[in-house]
């Protein structure tokens, strides 16, 4: 999606390694996070911490497609995509 953009520069990243991006330490490296993945696996306390951490300082995120479906067995991810997938009804949502 950026190639071909000579004004955009990116880094491509995958998970679990992605997570290591939420480290306060490194988040002056990027103005923007771009999610395109499906993660469903474990997230540590402490990179949800540092997700949340870099949001409130006003970190912007864009969620894309089916990373709609990433941390889907963290709740507050649902909060901080703003929508939520089902893979199974619920609470009348099939």
């Amino acid at each position: 999606m950026f190639k071909g953009h000579s004004d955009i520069s990116y880094k491509e990243v995958v998970q679990p390694e992605a997570q290591e991006w939420f480290d306060p330490k490194k988040a002056g490296e990027y103005d923007v996070m771009v999610w395109f993945d499906m993660w469903w696996g474990d997230v540590p306390d402490s990179t949800k911490d540092n997700l949340l951490g870099l949001l409130k300082k006003g970190k912007p995120l864009v969620v894309l497609h089916h990373a709609l479906n990433t941390y889907k067995d963290w709740p507050e991810a649902d909060k901080i995509i703003g929508a939520e997938y089902y893979f199974n009804e619920r609470d009348g949502h099939p």
